[in-house]
């Protein structure tokens, strides 16, 4: 009898401990996927960034007959991803500011749209701009929402994205002086743009946790901005348009590199 009791308190301990166990797995799972959600919208909200400017250069591109090829591509990429990222934020939770800001980028990508399908202008053109900047403002306000400033990776991930943006950026000031709009407030704006992915590229080259890949991508930034750096620059002579399209893509290119690199880093903390 006494042996049964023994047993039977056996089995007792063995399933709390069991349920215990099961309950601390259920939490770390669930903190998991709440930090990847975060993620997730901190990403797709810096991609809106991205994307508004790419479309609105890739226009200017287009209508002043530059690269066309590669700008309809572009232009065609933009609206698809766009589209896709205001999916993604439709289907999750958001607090109501947030819905609302969502909204309203349905209603510009519409408009993005209805000008797209119109003959080029510098008109249509600086009102695609205006939009952009539209998508610049409402994605930072949700990605400030969803953004954990207590983890260092993803500190350094929010900063490639943002560079990554400035080059949209520069470069859609840039053929947009080009196609017509000689406007010196988008001069300034385009210098303290550089300005800006000097400084944040001072932040991420001090990064201590890269490994081979990630070293060389940081080589290539520091051997080619210098020089990429006097052409946007150059924005007020406006004519080296490609030689500027090829420059942000090539160090746009190294910059994708990093942020897969601090997402995954950033995941797996």
């Amino acid at each position: 009898m006494k042996n049964t009791t023994i047993n039977q308190r056996g089995i007792v301990w063995a399933f709390c401990l069991a349920i215990g166990l099961f309950s601390v797995q259920a939490q770390a799972s669930s903190e998991q996927a709440s930090s990847e959600r975060e993620l997730l919208l901190l990403r797709t909200a810096e991609r809106i960034e991205q994307t508004g400017q790419q479309i609105a250069k890739a226009y200017f591109y287009k209508g002043t007959d530059v690269r066309v090829d590669a700008a309809e591509k572009d232009i065609k990429a933009g609206v698809s991803t766009l589209d896709a990222d205001l999916e993604t934020l439709g289907s999750m939770e958001l607090d109501e500011e947030e819905s609302n800001v969502v909204m309203f980028f349905g209603f510009t990508r519409d408009e993005i749209r209805a000008i797209l399908s119109q003959p080029f202008s510098v008109e249509n053109g600086a009102l695609i701009m205006d939009y952009s900047a539209s998508f610049v403002e409402g994605a930072e306000l949700i990605a400030k929402k969803h953004q954990n400033i207590q983890s260092d990776k993803e500190t350094m991930l929010v900063e490639v994205e943002q560079m990554i943006y400035l080059l949209e950026r520069i470069n859609m000031f840039y053929i947009s002086h080009y196609a017509g709009i000689k406007d010196q407030n988008n001069v300034r704006q385009l210098k303290e743009s550089v300005a800006s992915f000097e400084a944040e590229f001072k932040d991420i080259s001090g990064y201590s946790g890269y490994r081979g890949a990630q070293i060389a991508s940081i080589k290539k930034i520091e051997a080619y901005w210098p020089i990429a750096k006097q052409f946007f620059l150059g924005i007020e002579a406006s004519n080296l348009p490609v030689i500027v399209l090829a420059s942000s893509t090539s160090l746009e290119k190294e910059l994708i590199k990093l942020a897969d690199f601090f997402h995954k880093e950033s995941i797996a903390e």
